[in-house]
């Protein structure tokens, strides 16, 4: 029996198998040259002392860059670094779980208008760093945004993200503002998971809202709770984008490993020593190992048995729909009002702004928009973006639906291997500097087709959710194609995206967000300023015209219309898959 079952999983209908494994293969390339070749390149270049120069002679140096990085002279640099990089993680990962949590249970009640909520938190996934940035730069500004008029009112002033007693605060803040999106998303998609009877077993027992919480929705969000904190973990002791646009590469506040990476591989000397990319890879392999042993502790501590859902007691449920209103009002306040603020902003001449910064625009000065557009190029960088975002998201979507079906269906050899190693690729280390090297070699640095080519093989949660929204879909559909004559690739290409078209516009939409606000690897990969996306274009604009708060907000305003617009339309769908996607993965 256990025989014949297997056999079933791994019959092909559609022909031979080897159509399946070739188109497996040809998905599989790109992410192996771009993905998986640089992680364990990383790994060789930590022992030598490559430089960005290609024409510089290269030396095997052994231990060298680790035992640079572990000095004495090095010690109290790298020290303050993983210490903030500890502070930022763990108190992005606490208080993002548990305002997420918070959020997501209120959002999941039946209450009028949670949609547009619902819509308004997930906002910030679809802004990208840069505008967050650059949003959050302008209300702390400390001459005349609205926190420095909160400061003022109790007779105080602060330099905000220039402080350094406050900077890594306010980056910790604005970080879990941003991030909260996705972990509401994933908390949604386990309560609705949650089976409607207990809630109502608990309201005949009394119960009261705290407790229905207490003891059935937390033990029951066990696999969310996971999830979310292992992603956060991971994601907070990587990131540095958003922190290199709020205080800059080189802020000892704010320095934590991931951008001493970036500042060292690419930047100039930091932390007194020579710019090495040797030096820089040999930093990402001690982030990795910090990354993994802390996320191995995390799941150890997952697999601590949750309790099981109590009995309840006997008090009585008083309504809280209206405190449920409120809430729900301060969340989408909290959310909408920095999108308004800089809409606000951008509509004021500069002499407006600074003098009444928080209040409604009088006269609007449409000419803002045009101004930014013409001074800072933004109709090429526009372009640019547009080609690298909808190139790069269409194949990453094709890579994950030619790897993903076949992973699904049994038709290569291995695949709980292989899906788990598409869970692996998600905890990758830092591979910037493997990624430059590899484009100088292959003579794609400084080309569209290089960024595309690095942008799509990311595929980032694609094939795991193609995987996991296959399983919903019975192989008897595959039988049917095949006797109605359908081939392999023709049920591939035109049956599967019908079938899929959720998920598949799902991994789209988030491949195109990633490419669309991308900054980091635009920077190393592209000195010719004619090939910036709009993103670099919109940070280069802030540098020249920082003080000019209008006109930058209109810029800010022009970089982030097209992904507002898309998701205007767009968002109940978008949300609803990604719910959808993670309840079947």
């Amino acid at each position: 029996m256990s025989g014949s079952k297997v056999a079933s999983r791994s019959y092909i209908v559609f022909g031979r198998r080897s159509t399946a494994q070739l188109t497996f293969a040809l998905g599989i390339a790109l992410v192996v040259v771009f993905s998986l070749v640089p992680a364990v390149g990383i790994l060789v270049i930590s022992f030598t002392d490559i430089r960005s120069l290609p024409y510089l002679a290269t030396h095997w140096v052994g231990l060298e860059n680790y035992q640079t990085f572990f000095s004495s002279a090095q010690l109290a640099y790298n020290l303050s670094a993983l210490r903030n990089t500890f502070v930022f993680a763990i108190a992005v990962t606490i208080f993002q779980n548990l305002i997420a949590l918070l959020i997501a249970v209120l959002l999941n009640q039946r209450l009028r208008g949670r949609n547009l909520a619902r819509a308004v938190v997930f906002l910030p996934t679809i802004l990208g760093v840069t505008v967050i940035g650059l949003i959050f730069s302008l209300i702390f500004n400390p001459s005349a945004g609205p926190a420095a008029r909160v400061w003022a009112a109790f007779g105080a002033s602060s330099a905000f993200f220039g402080d350094p007693k406050l900077a890594m605060t306010l980056v910790i803040f604005v970080q879990v503002w941003s991030g909260i999106g996705v972990a509401v998303v994933i908390y949604l998609a386990g309560l609705q998971a949650i089976p409607s009877e207990l809630y109502e077993v608990a309201n005949i027992d009394g119960a009261t809202a705290w407790q229905r919480l207490r003891f059935v929705t937390i033990p029951l969000l066990a696999p969310s709770v996971t999830a979310n904190t292992l992603l956060c973990i991971i994601g907070s002791l990587q990131s540095y984008q958003l922190i290199y646009v709020l205080t800059g590469p080189i802020n000892p506040a704010t320095q934590v490993l991931s951008l001493a990476i970036f500042t060292q591989g690419f930047g100039g000397p930091q932390g007194g020593t020579v710019q090495s990319q040797g030096y820089a890879a040999a930093i990402s392999i001690v982030q990795f190992v910090i990354v993994a042993v802390v996320s191995l502790a995390a799941l150890q501590a997952a697999a601590v048995q949750h309790p099981e859902t109590a009995h309840v007691g006997h008090r009585r449920n008083k309504p809280l729909a209206v405190v449920s209103y409120l809430l729900m009002l301060v969340v989408v306040v909290i959310y909408a009002y920095p999108l308004l603020f800089l809409i606000n902003t951008a509509l004021k001449s500069n002499n407006e702004f600074l003098v009444n910064p928080t209040g409604l625009v009088q006269s609007p000065q449409l000419a803002n928009f045009a101004s930014a557009w013409r001074q800072g190029n933004f109709g090429a960088y526009v372009l640019n973006s547009v080609l690298y975002t909808f190139v790069a998201a269409g194949l990453g979507t094709v890579m994950s639906l030619l790897v993903g079906f076949p992973v699904a269906r049994g038709y290569v050899k291995h695949p709980r291997v292989w899906q788990g190693l598409f869970a692996a690729m998600l905890f990758l280390p830092n591979t910037l500097v493997t990624v430059f090297q590899l484009a100088l070699r292959l003579g794609l640095y400084d080309t569209a087709l290089g960024y595309i080519l690095i942008m799509a093989s990311g595929v980032g949660v694609g094939p795991l959710l193609v995987t996991g929204y296959l399983s919903s879909i019975p192989r008897e559909i595959d039988e049917a194609a095949a006797m109605d004559g359908a081939g392999y690739l023709r049920y591939l290409f035109t049956f599967l995206p019908r079938l899929m078209a959720p998920v598949l516009s799902t991994v789209f939409i988030l491949q195109a967000i990633g490419v669309w606000n991308d900054i980091i690897l635009a920077t190393i990969l592209f000195p010719d300023q004619t090939k910036w996306p709009v993103t670099l274009g919109l940070f280069a604009f802030k540098g020249t015209y920082t003080s000019q708060w209008s006109l930058l907000s209109a810029a800010t305003l022009i970089v982030a219309a097209p992904l507002l617009t898309a998701y205007l339309f767009l968002q109940r769908y978008l949300v609803a898959s990604v719910v959808g996607g993670a309840v079947k993965g």
